[in-house]
């Protein structure tokens, strides 16, 4: 005999989608976290197009920073490309695992904060899996609110 799950089962569970699991957050920028993401969806690379103007909460890991340290490269979740451009230059090298909150304009996002995690907090992070949260929580948007 096999169960079968409705979308309305998974609104009853929804604390496996609870992205305050991340270890401690360091913000590099003056805003809080509750001020600068509150009320931003979590998005993918993929879904940039359809927030076009809109501002959004991206994941992914960073790399090849701008020799101006104005932007930086992050690789999303699902693998997508994006460039992240700033508003204050980059005091340190960019790597490892990003949180950017900002407004996406093409296939960038104008950062108005972003928080980096140091290696050891993000050991044994599952990229595929959080995207894999991040499309369920879109498809379902009644049960999961993204903020």
């Amino acid at each position: 005999m096999s169960t079968q799950f409705s979308p309305s089962f998974l609104c009853l569970y929804p604390p496996f989608l609870d992205f305050n699991f991340l270890p401690t957050k360091k913000p590099i920028f003056s805003e809080t976290m509750m001020e600068t993401s509150s009320g931003m969806p979590r998005v993918n690379g993929a879904m940039l197009p359809d927030y076009q103007g809109q501002n959004v909460t991206l994941l992914g890991s960073a790399h090849d920073p701008d020799n101006d340290g104005m932007s930086f490269k992050l690789k999303s979740c699902d693998g997508q490309e994006v460039i992240v451009k700033l508003q204050e230059p980059l005091q340190d090298y960019m790597q490892g695992i990003v949180e950017v909150h900002g407004r996406v304009e093409g296939n960038a996002i104008l950062a108005s904060n972003y928080i980096s995690f140091d290696s050891d907090q993000t050991n044994g992070f599952d990229m595929t899996q959080y995207n894999k949260a991040i499309e369920l929580a879109q498809r379902f948007p009644a049960c999961y609110k993204m903020v």
